[in-house]
């Protein structure tokens, strides 16, 4: 907002001078007055002191702020995440809640891999859940996970369960340990296996193990 401008005027002073009237011509003229004009002295200028500078106080150096701690994401298990497959041709038995895909299977699951030459894919109970709950393998069955391989002749993955089991001439491989037998069973949860011998090996468990030889610790 604009203030409104202030306005000075400056008067003059006149001073008007005239002879009084019938005043006789003998009359003398009135002298002028000598008047002294008497110079006033100058005060002296008393000299400003200087202001005191007070030193400001030094700014106090930035504290580099702590980085905030990012919270861990949780991770979900890989039995829950969701399984990619690919083969050369696909049947599907709706009827049966049933999906055959048949001819270089390859299944992948968060780190698990299963191959086989066919896959019988059941899909859980209920008509309107289309989740996997079992997948039968059958011919030239491979399954891995992180830091170990098995293969055998046919195999079942329990999705719900986290359970894969392996029949016929199995094959365990760790590292550079090596074990042989006739049933595998893999808990993928907690990582313990079994195997058990059958009619092949004369019914035991054969088994290879190198000092050393064991998976890379992660």
């Amino acid at each position: 907002m604009k203030l409104p401008a202030r306005w000075i005027g400056v008067g003059a002073v006149v001073a008007m001078l005239a002879l009084p009237l019938g005043v006789a011509a003998q009359t003398p003229a009135a002298q002028p007055k000598a008047t002294a004009v008497v110079p006033k002295a100058a005060p002296a200028a008393t000299p400003k002191a200087a202001p005191a500078v007070v030193p400001k106080a030094a700014t106090p150096a930035a504290q580099p702020k702590a980085a905030a701690a990012t919270p861990a994401k949780p991770t979900t298990p890989n039995n829950r995440q969701a399984i990619e497959i690919t083969a050369d041709a696909l049947e599907v038995q709706q009827d049966k809640r049933v999906a055959v895909f048949s001819g270089n299977v390859n299944a992948s699951q968060g780190e698990y891999v299963l191959r086989a030459d066919k896959l019988t894919v059941h899909y859980a109970a209920g008509g309107g859940d289309n989740s996997i709950s079992k997948i039968d393998a059958t011919g030239s069955v491979f399954f891995s996970t992180t830091g170990q391989t098995a293969q055998g002749q046919a195999g079942t993955y329990d999705v719900d369960a986290g359970i894969i089991t392996l029949t016929g001439a199995v094959v365990l491989t760790q590292g550079e340990n090596v074990v042989r037998g006739n049933t595998l069973v893999l808990n993928l949860t907690t990582g313990q296996s079994r195997m058990d011998g059958g009619a092949t090996g004369g019914g035991r468990v054969r088994g290879l193990f190198v000092p050393g030889g064991g998976p890379a610790a992660p």
